[in-house]
């Protein structure tokens, strides 16, 4: 089982032969005598169309090095549902894609036109012949609450119960093909180079309802992450560079829930992480220069992330508050006690309005790596289901390190100051008309001391535009 995927591609054999059965059974149906205007409907489809923008300026570096970027992506897409037999469905999401993106500081440009499986999915219920018992083999979206440990598109197994009070979910995760066809995978889109590696997830996850809205979570993850980057740099692309191979377990305990206050509901959430392992890592020098490879032990580093949020009766006006912390210490030890997210974690969920967005900060985006984080959030209602927010993000490092690492890349610091500095984010966004989901999102972020004696100019922007439509 060193493979790990023999359970998935089995699965797919007997989704195509119960796929065969199914269309086999349908001719059969042709010659009984229900009029075929009373035979049930088997698919449901539906089109749609969008496209998104964005454009980001960095902080500029005391060799005067400024990269900027700007990305265009345009998509024609359906969603279909495919009723195979009477406990099977077929969910699809399938999209054309064309992709342009522009990287003012390499003077490069790339134009992309691809075909996009978003989701390939049969679904099964009445697993072992209960109600309570479900299963889901194919491609789709693993995320969990918050998106604290995972959020992204790959091929899994997943066997699911759900009760009213109790649920549960047992899964196998990895990509075993690139759902991007037509695109190149020797690109320099980071999410492709990972499908690419060979990492693969196992999952637990236990969710009880205690109380009315109010619930209790316990998740193991286990992650055999093998990164594509071969060297890296202070501008790369690959969240934690210094990583070449990580065996990697956490155990989270979360609890969450809503009140009515009488004049409102409060939200509330706490995640709290602990991460065990191996991994085989690079050293770094104070001044971030790369150092020898290390075989490294993490032993039970901790992380926290906990909110909540107010939102009045009227459902037009809200506030939140965010607290974020996790153990750092020198990374560079053979025994590492400190916190880790998986890489795939995407740190994303809607806050006050209908707009998922990054809730650690659009134009950071960090990982929750000897970080501490707090921010503060206000929103109103401008349309039934279209809010305006704003927020406010501060940043600072457990213990001064040369090295910040984010979702989207990695920072040198000056490894003497503990302060990241400051973020302001504007969004924007919701459903704007029927059938119609338009969102901005505006972000700046002014860099602490940390960053002093390495870049010159200390503040980054960032501006991104989506829009979608269901046609």
């Amino acid at each position: 089982m060193k493979d790990g995927c023999w359970l998935i591609r089995l699965c797919w054999i007997f989704a195509l032969f119960a796929g065969v059965n199914s269309w086999a059974g349908v001719q059969e149906d042709k010659q009984e005598v229900i009029p075929e205007e009373e035979a049930p409907s088997t698919t449901i489809y539906e089109f749609f169309t969008g496209a998104r923008t964005y454009y980001f300026s960095d902080l500029t570096s005391v060799d005067d090095t400024h990269p900027k970027v700007d990305e265009t992506l345009v998509h024609f897409g359906m969603r279909l549902n495919y009723v195979l037999e009477e406990n099977w469905l077929l969910d699809m999401d399938m999209r054309a894609v064309f992709l342009k993106r522009h990287l003012y500081i390499e003077g490069l440009e790339d134009s992309l036109l691809y075909f996009d499986i978003r989701r390939l999915l049969l679904l099964g219920e009445y697993i072992f012949d209960s109600p309570f018992w479900s299963l889901e083999l194919g491609r789709k979206r693993l995320r969990n609450n918050r998106a604290w440990l995972y959020d992204d598109d790959m091929d899994q197994v997943e066997l699911l119960f759900d009760s009213t009070l109790l649920d549960l979910r047992f899964g196998f995760a990895k990509w075993l093909w690139d759902g991007r066809l037509g695109a190149d995978i020797s690109a320099r889109d980071p999410d492709q180079t990972l499908e690419a590696s060979g990492t693969r997830y196992w999952f637990i996850e236990g969710e009880y309802q205690w109380y009315k809205s109010h619930f209790f979570e316990l998740q193991f993850v286990y992650e055999d992450y093998k990164n594509p980057r071969l060297a890296p740099s202070s501008r790369t692309s690959s969240p934690d560079p210094f990583v070449r191979h990580s065996e990697l377990g956490w155990i989270v305990g979360s609890s969450y829930g809503a009140q009515h206050l009488g004049w409102g509901e409060r939200h509330y959430w706490l995640d709290t992480g602990w991460v065990f392992g191996k991994r085989n890592t690079l050293t770094s020098t104070l001044d971030g220069q790369i150092g020898e490879q290390i075989s490294q032990r993490m032993r039970g580093g901790w992380g926290l992330n906990a909110g909540v949020k107010v939102v009045y009766d009227s459902a037009t006006e809200g506030f939140a508050f965010l607290y974020a912390t996790s153990q750092g210490s020198n990374a560079n030890s053979q025994y590492g006690h400190f916190y880790v997210q998986p890489v795939i974690a995407g740190n994303k969920s809607s806050l006050l309005g209908p707009v998922r967005r990054r809730y650690y900060g659009e134009l950071l985006a960090p990982m929750l790596n000897n970080l501490t984080i707090m921010s503060a959030h206000w929103g109103f209602a401008i349309l039934n289901s279209y809010w305006a927010e704003m927020s406010f993000y501060t940043y600072q490092q457990r213990h001064p390190d040369p090295w910040l690492f984010t979702s989207r890349s990695a920072f040198t610091t000056n490894g003497r100051s503990r302060d990241i500095g400051d973020s302001y984010e504007v969004s924007i966004g919701g459903e704007a008309w029927p059938e119609i989901r338009l969102n901005f999102i505006l972000a700046a972020w002014m860099a602490g001391p940390a960053f002093h004696g390495v870049e010159r100019q200390h503040d980054a922007y960032r501006a991104s535009i989506q829009f979608e439509m269901r046609l």
